[in-house]
C-alpha cells in the first residue's frame, strides 16, 4: 500500500485491487487492525472482489493473502473475521524470508493456513478443520515433524477417509502409514514409531493400495518392505503393534519379499 495515501483513499483506489496485487484487504489483516479489515470486508463485497485474492511480491516472490497474513502476523480475531465472512480456509503462503515453525522448514513450499493457525491458537485451528480444510498438507507435516499432538487432533478428522500423501522421493501418493513407515530410519526413531504407531490407528496399514483414481494397484515396494529397510535394530513388526503382520516369519532381507 502506498504510504502517501490513507487507508480510505487507498481502500477505493482500482489499482489497490488489481489480480496479485497486496490489497487494502491484505494490509488490515497484516496490521491486525479490525476495524479497517471490517470496511476492506464490506467493500470487497460490494464490488465483487474475492476475499480470497492472492498477491505475489518480492524478490523471493511471496505469496498469500488476507488470511495468511493474519495467521502469520499472529491476529486471531482477524482471522477469525475473515472467515466469519466466507473466506476459503484451503488457501497457502510462500514466505522464503519467515522464521515460523513450519514454514521455516519448507522453504520453496507452499504453507496450508491450517499449519499456520496451529501454531497461533488451538481454537482457530479446529475451527479450520471443521470448515473441511484439506487434510493431506497437515497430516504430512504432523509426520514430518514427528508432533504427536497434532497427530491426535486430526485423529477425528481423517479416520476412516483414505487420505494419500505425496512422497517426494518416488513422487507418488502413498498411504499415510507408508508414509510414516518411510520415516522409520531417521535419527529420532522413538519419535518416528509413536507417530507411525498412531497413524496406524489412524488410518490403518494397507499392504496393497490403489492410487487416488483406484487405476493402479501398488504392490512393490510393500509396507514392510519400507520397514525393513528403515528399522535397523531387526525391531519386529509386533513391536510396532502390527501382530497380524509378524503371524508368519519374516524375511531376512526385502530381497526375499518377491522370491
Amino acid at each position: 500500500m502506498d504510504d502517501t495515501m490513507t487507508f480510505e483513499q487507498e481502500l477505493f483506489h482500482s489499482d489497490s485491487w488489481s489480480r496479485w496485487s497486496y490489497t487494502p484487504l491484505c494490509q488490515a489483516a497484516a496490521d491486525g487492525d479490525l476495524d479497517n479489515l471490517h470496511k476492506a470486508i464490506k467493500y470487497a463485497q460490494l464490488n465483487d472482489y474475492s476475499l480470497n485474492a492472492g498477491f505475489e511480491e518480492g524478490y523471493h516472490l511471496r505469496k498469500g493473502c488476507a488470511l495468511t497474513e493474519a495467521l502469520l502476523q499472529g491476529h486471531v480475531g482477524c482471522a477469525n473475521a475473515l472467515i466469519d465472512a466466507g473466506a476459503n480456509v484451503d488457501v497457502s503462503c510462500l514466505e522464503p524470508d519467515v522464521e515460523h515453525p513450519f514454514v521455516a522448514f519448507q522453504k520453496v513450499e507452499e504453507t496450508h493456513a491450517s499449519l499456520l493457525a496451529y501454531s497461533l491458537d488451538k481454537k482457530l485451528f479446529e475451527r479450520i478443520l471443521e470448515k473441511g480444510c484439506d487434510l493431506e498438507p497437515i497430516y504430512s507435516a504432523a509426520i514430518d515433524s514427528f508432533d504427536l499432538e497434532l497427530l491426535q487432533q486430526l485423529k477425528p478428522y481423517c479416520q476412516n477417509q483414505d487420505i494419500y500423501l505425496l512422497d517426494v522421493d518416488s513422487g507418488d501418493d502413498v498411504p499415510a502409514a507408508y508414509y510414516a513407515a518411510c520415516r522409520l530410519g531417521n535419527k529420532r526413531a522413538d519419535d518416528a514409531i509413536k507417530v507411525f504407531r498412531m497413524v496406524i490407528e489412524i488410518s490403518g496399514c494397507p499392504l496393497v493400495w490403489t492410487d487416488r483414481d483406484g487405476v493402479i494397484v501398488r504392490q512393490s515396494p510393500s509396507l514392510i518392505e519400507v520397514i525393513l529397510d528403515n528399522v535397523t535394530d531387526k525391531l519386529l513388526l509386533s513391536d510396532l503393534g502390527l501382530d497380524h503382520l509378524a503371524a508368519s516369519p519374516l524375511p531376512e532381507t526385502k530381497n526375499d519379499l518377491f522370491a
